[in-house]
């Protein structure tokens, strides 16, 4: 396995993709509820009410808001949205329809809602 990291823009914090799929398996869940496996907008210690400043963007993310997958035999990231506000890929913001999954590939641009944003890596 490479080095894949989700990086969140707004609290700067980096989720390690293999270690957390070594820990939990190979389906992540993310959003704003705390039994997500990935909780955005959770900050350093652990709070999960972010700050005034991400709050705005925060809002717009569905308790459940998407899975990432991994294919260990294709040493591929999937991203599926589950969301109700919608998830997009690309700086072009294109939408996936709930339930549809994208392959995510090295500094590919997640957006949450309009506005909550995501960087994914893979070296």
């Amino acid at each position: 396995m490479e080095k894949a990291t989700l990086i969140d823009e707004h609290t700067k914090r980096n989720y390690d993709l293999i270690a957390l799929v070594k820990e939990h398996g190979r389906e992540l869940t993310i959003g704003r509820s705390a039994d997500n496996i990935i909780v955005l907008g959770m900050d350093e210690a652990g709070n999960i009410r972010p700050r005034e400043d991400v709050l705005k963007h925060w809002k717009q993310i569905s308790r459940n808001h998407a899975t990432i997958s991994y294919d260990l035999v294709r040493n591929i990231f999937y991203i599926e949205d589950s969301s109700t506000n919608g998830t997009y890929l690309g700086k072009e913001k294109r939408r996936l329809d709930k339930g549809q999954k994208a392959i995510l590939i090295h500094s590919h641009h997640l957006f949450f809602g309009q506005d909550y944003h995501l960087i994914f890596t893979q070296e």
